[in-house]
């Protein structure tokens, strides 16, 4: 039977052989660094550069903590914070089109008593902070039944 990772001196010798393992945020198999840690992932390259990377980079693997959900979790938050601070910032709540008025579509919003009238640029602000406290929102649920069900199972070596 294959001893079970407990250290990070183990889990530098699966990194040695090419072990993969569980990111704690987003869940897919990743390469283990020689650290012990999840390599970098999640990122797109553009113009030479790494955009964006998985919040659970760096962190040890699933298989061994949950230690990073918790400040994942505070991270997320902190981004519904300031997608809801935004939005509160381009005025109204809910959209609904007005018929065009001219060069520019034009939305006005429904929460308010005055007949507002936003532009479209201000629209679509509004909606992508709305689509990015969802996809928060989302993440801090999956994020939760992760670390409900978590139970230490370690890593084993690949046979």
């Amino acid at each position: 039977m294959a001893k079970q990772v407990q250290t990070p001196a183990q889990l530098e010798a699966l990194a040695a052989v090419g072990q993969r393992a569980t990111c704690q945020v987003c869940g897919r198999q990743q390469k283990i660094t020689k650290k012990g840690t999840i390599a970098n992932h999640g990122y797109t390259v553009e113009y030479g550069w790494h955009m964006g990377t998985c919040f659970g980079s760096g962190w040890l693997p699933r298989e061994v903590s949950i230690n990073c959900i918790a400040n994942a979790v505070t991270w997320y938050n902190g981004l519904i914070e300031e997608a809801e601070f935004e939005r509160r910032s381009y005025g109204g709540w809910t959209l609904e089109p007005v018929a065009d008025a001219g060069y520019f579509e034009y939305y006005k919003t429904r929460d308010t008593d005055a007949a507002t009238v936003v532009s479209f640029y201000r629209a679509e602000r509004i909606k992508a902070c709305e689509k990015r406290i969802a996809t928060c929102k989302k993440q801090i649920k999956l994020l939760g039944e992760l670390a409900a069900g978590w139970v230490y199972v370690g890593l084993t070596p690949n046979a």
